[in-house]
């Protein structure tokens, strides 16, 4: 099945399939945001730089992409060098944040990482200046309780410039299959034949 959806306007992109190491680097984060899938693991643990490049070198040749994530990503101090590292061995590297600490990116050579940032409450959604030049693209985090925002969250980005949004799914399979239930029920659905 496929959603049906204004094909002049909104565009659905498929990128290639490419291997990818999430990496944790911290359990520290400066917020609390309700629905985060990683807020029973925060505490003040980070990875050391040591532990990060000797995992990165152990998978060389099996990866071409490194997912930075936390708790928060930006509080880490060596993130710019974590970033660098990536750069070095020719990996793209996407780096999952809350944007409050994004200055601590300036000087870090990002042409090949992307931004991704969560918006919990697309009626709040800005362009602060930190991200003015950055590879930012905003995620709208799908649940059970908030597939009516979908649309109006989509309009407002695209009135304030964004040119991308990415649409992630909640991982507890009780909350897919209840997103999937009303899916169905607000858009219309075509069956496609499997291949």
């Amino acid at each position: 099945m496929i959603l049906k959806y204004d094909k002049t306007k909104w565009v659905e992109v498929h990128s290639a399939p490419v291997n990818t190491l999430q990496m944790f680097i911290t359990d520290r984060c400066n917020m609390r945001c309700p629905g985060c899938f990683y807020q029973h693991r925060l505490g003040k643990s980070a990875m050391s730089m040591e532990q990060y490049q000797g995992t990165v070198e152990d998978h060389l040749g099996d990866i071409g992409k490194v997912i930075i994530l936390g708790g928060e990503p930006t509080l880490h101090p060596d993130l710019g060098k974590m970033i660098d590292l990536n750069n070095r061995y020719g990996l793209r590297t996407t780096i999952y944040t809350n944007a409050c600490k994004l200055y601590k990116l300036s000087g870090t050579d990002l042409s090949r990482t992307s931004i991704r940032i969560d918006i919990k409450d697309y009626q709040s959604v800005e362009v602060p200046a930190a991200y003015a030049g950055l590879p930012v693209i905003l995620v709208f985090m799908l649940r059970s309780d908030n597939t009516h925002l979908l649309m109006p969250f989509a309009e407002k980005i695209e009135h304030l410039g964004f040119k991308k949004m990415f649409i992630s799914g909640i991982r507890d399979i009780h909350e897919t299959v209840i997103i999937g239930k009303i899916l169905r029920k607000l858009f219309v659905f075509q069956n496609t034949p499997h291949v």
